[in-house]
């Protein structure tokens, strides 16, 4: 015999049902149904035409059957989609960028090749992405089925204070005062020596032992080609916090110049790394002839020099970018 669409609407609503309620659910879909098409006839229209129509107005059997259980029918709802996305921002901030910097040192201290330190940083930023997502999603999800309250409270003592757009003065003075330090830092290494170690050294060119207690970080041959550009470097450094003050702000063009400078450095900087010619040979020379101190030393220094310079130029690029954006109306930084 078949079943009418009644029947079978109502089988589908009470198929997920807890077995204490199936009937219960059932007689009350049967009395309304019943009611409904009833008033739907004595409106002039056809049996089969109001029980059509009364089972479209009452949805799909799914959803009804989730009202009736009190189940959720998303997967994060509005009690904790905001600190789910708030939560979940900030992860992908922290996670895959700590742990793309721990295996990419670890592969440059292994002297792994270029190609298996990209192949692996790129695994292992997507594998973090991935799971933060998803173990964040799925806790959240749990949290929603289990019927977790969320602890999230807000009064107004919480609301920011107003800020004036623009950059400040104190920001144009950090600017210049950094670049003023840099290059103060730049000269008093080249003439004094920015490190103290007491010790002879050996001059090969005049075979005189001398008492030596000052040294230079960088390189004497640097000069004076290389430290030119640095010393070039960060004047445009300084001009562009000065427009950037003037401006009132970050801009697009401005977030570009600056960018570009960032690279140069953070190029300059890596290319006489690799090469070796970055450092003051002296200084290497007289740190590893030190009997507590591992030949590996130099090489795992470097390699975390490396990471350093990259670190602080990335970050530099992403705050100077985050606050053209954000003049621009487009925020990224997790809030």
């Amino acid at each position: 015999m078949t079943s009418t669409l009644t029947e079978r609407y109502i089988f589908a609503v009470t198929n997920g049902l807890p077995a204490l309620s199936q009937e219960d659910v059932r007689q009350e879909l049967v009395a309304s149904i019943a009611d409904e098409i009833d008033t739907r006839v004595e409106a002039g229209e056809s049996h089969e035409g109001a029980e059509r129509a009364t089972l479209m107005d009452l949805g799909d059997p799914r959803r009804l059957a989730a009202d009736f259980a009190d189940k959720p029918l998303y997967l994060i709802g509005p009690r904790y989609y905001l600190l789910w996305r708030r939560l979940l921002r900030l992860l992908l901030w922290i996670v895959p960028t700590c742990a793309v910097a721990v295996i990419a040192i670890a592969k440059l201290i292994e002297d792994a090749p270029i190609g298996d330190l990209i192949a692996t940083v790129i695994s292992v930023a997507i594998g973090s992405v991935i799971n933060v997502i998803f173990w964040t999603t799925l806790a959240f999800a749990v949290a929603e089925r289990a019927g977790a309250e969320a602890k999230v409270t807000w009064d107004p003592d919480s609301l920011p204070e107003p800020q004036e757009n623009g950059a400040s003065v104190v920001d144009l003075a950090g600017s210049l005062i950094f670049v003023t330090l840099a290059a103060g830092a730049l000269l008093w290494d080249h003439f004094i020596g920015l490190v103290f170690l007491g010790g002879d050294h050996f001059d090969a060119s005049t075979g005189v032992r001398e008492q030596t207690n000052h040294f230079s970080v960088l390189n004497p041959q640097l000069w004076p080609w290389w430290i030119t550009a640095l010393f070039f470097l960060l004047a445009v450094d300084a001009v562009v916090a000065i427009m950037v003050y003037r401006s009132r702000g970050w801009s697009k063009g401005l977030a570009a110049a600056d960018t570009i400078t960032t690279l140069l450095f953070t190029g300059e900087a890596l290319y006489l790394l690799i090469t070796g010619a970055l450092v003051n040979p002296e200084l290497i020379d007289l740190l590893v002839s030190r009997p507590e101190i591992d030949a590996t030393v130099p090489h795992i220094m470097g390699t975390i020099a490396g990471a350093i310079i990259v670190g602080i130029g990335v970050i530099s690029i992403f705050s100077v970018w985050n606050k053209a954006l954000h003049a621009a109306g487009i925020q990224y930084a997790p809030r």
